[in-house]
């Protein structure tokens, strides 16, 4: 069950947008699994949200939703990191 679910989320991280799966997929793969039970329900979330939305967000050219600030915090804290090394 959890692997058909893996395979559901990272699925779901594919998006039309190929910066939106260099964002993506990295983050799931490394941070997923570390991710608090709520924050991995909150990023199945995230998901749902419309490509040129969580691409806005992350760039900060517009405001995510509060419930989202966490999210986007932590894709750019990942990106930042993996970035510099």
């Amino acid at each position: 069950m959890k692997n058909k679910l893996s395979a559901k989320i990272k699925w779901r991280c594919r998006r039309g947008m190929l910066e939106l799966d260099l964002l993506l997929f990295p983050f799931y793969e490394k941070n997923f699994e570390q991710l608090s039970s709520s924050n991995q329900k909150l990023f199945i979330k995230f998901l749902d949200s419309p490509d040129p939305a969580i691409y806005n967000w992350f760039l900060g050219a517009e405001t995510p939703p509060g419930e989202f600030q966490l999210i986007i915090e932590q894709l750019r804290e990942f990106h930042h990191t993996t970035a510099s090394s």
